[in-house]
C-alpha cells in the first residue's frame, strides 16, 4: 500500500460503518415494500439490488456502473499539473500534502455528475526519484513529479478517471510511468493513455455509466524529447507528431469499439500549440478524421489556454446524420499558471459537462449529446494555497453579498471578471 497505515484504516472503518448502515436501510425498505429496488450510491454509481432481483446484469467484463435512468452527465477538466510553488504551499510539515484546499471551491462541480475526467499532466515516481528534485524530493517544470497525495486527493474530489498520454507522461522515465500507473489504481481511478504492457494497451476502455456503454481513447501529438524506449511501443500512445501511421492506428482503435457494442466513443487528445488561443489546421484535420471514423467528443488538452468547443454535423453515407462534438482545449484546471501580464490567459480554464441520453430511432436505440455546459474557472495564488474557483459561483456570492471569496485579491476579481466578460461559452 503507498499510503499509511492509519489513514487506510480510518477510511476502512468509515466504508464499513456506512456500508452497514446501508445494508439495514435496505433491508428496512425491503420489508415495509415487499419489492425489487435499485439504489444510487451516490457519485460511485453502485448498483444494489435485493436477494430476489433476477436480472441479468452481465455486460460481459465491461465494468458496470449503475443504470437506472436514461440520461448520464460527464464532467470534463483540463490540465492537472503541480509546480513547485504548489508542492511547497500543500506541504504540511509532517511528510504529506493537503491538496485538497486547492479544490474547495469546485468540489460540488465534479461531484454533481455521473463521472469526471480530468488530463494529468505530471507522474508519480516517488520522493527522490526524479531527474531533479525542487521540493521535499519531487519535482515541478520541466520534470513533474509530484507527491502520490494528489492522485487519493483528485479521487477523494470525484475524478473518476485520468487522461495520462501527455508530453509529460515519461518525465521521470520508465520506471516513474510505471509507478503512476500503479498509483491511481491503488487510488481506484481509472486511466487511459499509457500502458505496462502490451496486453494492457491493446485492452480497450470501455466503461457502462448509467446504462450507456463509452469507449475512451488517449492520445499525445507529441513526447518530451529522449523519452522512447526502444522495445517498448506500448508505454504511451503517441501520435508521433501526427505521423500517418500512427493516426491510421488511432482510428483503427476508434473502429474496434463498435464491435464491442459502444454507444458513445469519447477521445481525450494531448494537441495543438502552447499558449495559443486558436486551435491550428492539425487539430481541426485531426478532429475531422476523429469524428469520421466513430469519435463523438473530443476533449482536448496541452495549450494552457481555453480554445473554442465546436459542433460538427458528421454523415455516415447512408443518410443518417449525427452532432459530434470538439472541445478543442480545456485549458489549465490546477497549476501554478497565475496570470503574469503577458496577455498569456493561462489562469483561466473551463469545467465542460456533457449530457447523453438514449433516443429511440428507426434503427433501434442510439445515444447522443442532449446539452453541453460550460463553466469558466479561474486559478488563485496566495501566501496559503494555489487552487481554483468557479467564476459563476465567484461573482454571484460577492453580489451577494456572500464572504466566501473575500479572500482573493484585486487582481484575482479582475481575472474573473475578464473571464466572465471574454472567454466564449458560445457552441460553433
Amino acid at each position: 500500500m503507498y499510503r499509511g497505515y492509519v489513514m487506510i484504516m480510518k477510511k476502512i472503518n468509515r466504508a464499513l460503518f456506512m456500508n452497514i448502515l446501508l445494508a439495514i436501510l435496505c433491508l428496512a425498505f425491503i420489508c415495509m415494500n415487499g419489492c425489487e429496488f435499485t439504489i444510487k450510491d451516490g457519485k460511485n454509481n453502485t448498483e444494489l439490488q435485493s436477494a430476489g432481483d433476477s436480472e441479468d446484469n452481465d455486460l460481459g467484463g465491461v465494468e458496470s456502473e449503475v443504470q437506472d435512468g436514461n440520461s448520464v452527465t460527464i464532467t470534463f477538466v483540463g490540465d492537472i499539473t503541480m509546480h513547485k510553488r504548489q508542492i511547497e504551499k500543500y506541504y504540511t510539515g509532517d511528510g504529506s500534502f493537503d491538496i485538497s484546499k486547492g479544490l474547495e471551491y469546485v468540489s460540488s462541480y465534479l461531484e454533481d455528475s455521473d463521472y469526471t475526467v480530468g488530463n494529468l499532466e505530471t507522474t508519480f515516481a516517488g520522493p527522490g526519484n526524479g531527474p531533479h528534485m525542487d521540493a521535499m524530493g519531487y519535482s515541478g517544470f520541466p520534470n513533474f513529479n509530484s507527491p502520490d497525495d494528489l492522485a487519493y486527493t483528485l479521487k477523494d474530489a470525484g475524478f473518476d478517471m485520468l487522461q495520462t498520454a501527455n508530453n509529460h507522461c515519461m518525465d521521470t522515465g520508465l520506471s516513474g510511468l510505471m509507478r503512476t500507473i500503479d498509483i491511481l489504481d491503488d487510488a481506484g481511478l481509472k486511466h487511459v493513455g499509457t500502458s505496462r504492457d502490451q496486453n494492457e494497451c491493446d485492452s480497450r476502455c470501455i466503461v457502462d455509466i448509467g446504462g450507456i456503454k463509452f469507449g475512451f481513447v488517449a492520445y499525445t501529438s507529441e513526447i518530451n524529447s529522449n523519452s522512447y524506449v526502444e522495445g517498448k511501443p506500448y508505454l504511451f500512445n503517441s501520435l508521433h507528431s501526427y505521423d500517418e501511421i500512427y493516426v491510421s492506428e488511432l482510428y483503427d482503435r476508434i473502429e474496434q469499439f463498435r464491435s464491442d457494442g459502444v454507444d458513445i466513443v469519447i477521445s481525450l487528445m494531448h494537441w495543438g500549440n502552447e499558449y495559443e488561443e486558436i486551435p491550428d489546421d492539425k487539430q481541426r484535420s485531426l478532429a475531422k478524421g476523429l469524428f469520421e471514423h466513430g469519435v463523438d467528443v473530443i476533449v482536448g488538452g496541452h495549450p494552457h489556454e481555453v480554445q473554442p468547443v465546436e459542433c460538427q454535423v458528421v454523415g455516415n453515407g447512408q443518410g443518417q446524420e449525427r452532432k459530434c462534438y470538439v472541445f478543442y482545449s480545456l485549458g489549465d484546471f490546477l497549476s501554478d499558471a497565475v496570470y503574469d501580464d503577458d496577455g498569456v490567459n493561462k489562469d483561466i480554464g473551463l469545467i465542460a459537462k456533457v449530457t447523453f441520453a438514449r433516443r429511440e430511432s428507426t434503427d433501434g436505440k442510439s445515444c447522443e449529446v442532449t446539452d453541453v455546459s460550460l463553466i469558466p474557472t479561474h486559478i488563485y495564488e496566495n501566501e496559503n494555497t494555489v487552487g481554483v474557483v468557479a467564476v459563476p459561483d465567484a461573482l454571484e456570492k460577492r453580489e451577494s453579498g456572500d464572504n466566501t471569496y473575500d479572500f482573493l485579491s484585486d487582481k484575482d476579481w479582475e481575472r474573473i471578471e475578464y473571464a466572465q466578460k471574454n472567454i466564449n461559452l458560445e457552441i460553433q
